[in-house]
């Protein structure tokens, strides 16, 4: 249909049709979520800021845990910290290359 043939009330119904169906794709378009809840709530739930500050109380179970001292992984933090560092945005908190290393 060539909207330049029809009359001006038609033109006002065409007009109408197609912003409802602009309006109902954008309306029924799903927001994606930059960062899920479950990451936002990583630092007050998540394993690394729990399990891993109690293991530092215990020596053997750390060591067991990461089958290293804690010097070991100092080093080894040392060694890759630069290749595995992520900046912050504005939209999310990067996360630490320390909590990468514990689960890599």
């Amino acid at each position: 249909m060539d909207p330049c043939e029809l009359s001006s009330s038609s033109k006002f119904n065409f007009e109408i049709e197609t912003t409802c169906a602009v309006m109902q794709n954008i309306v029924s378009f799903k927001k994606r979520v930059w960062v899920h809840n479950i990451n936002l709530r990583r630092k007050e739930k998540g394993e690394y800021h729990h399990l891993i500050n109690n293991l530092k109380e215990d020596r053997s179970r750390y060591e067991n845990y990461f089958r290293m001292t804690k010097e070991e992984f100092e080093v080894l933090h040392d060694l890759i910290k630069e290749d595995i560092k992520t900046e912050n945005t504005q939209m999310r908190e990067a996360i630490s290359t320390r909590e990468k290393l514990t689960f890599v």
